[in-house]
């Protein structure tokens, strides 16, 4: 849900999120009721 759609994209330069920035999303949206389709929805 969040490293997923850079792999689909077609771009010139390739993107990379940090590691540490994947974990901080997930352990602050797992923490929270519907924490992770919030999550999902904001990426989108």
């Amino acid at each position: 849900m969040i490293v997923g759609p850079l792999t689909e994209l077609e771009l010139a330069v390739p993107m990379q999120i940090e590691p540490a920035l994947v974990e901080r999303l997930l352990r602050d949206a797992s923490g929270q009721a519907g924490g992770l389709a919030l999550m999902d929805d904001a990426l989108t």
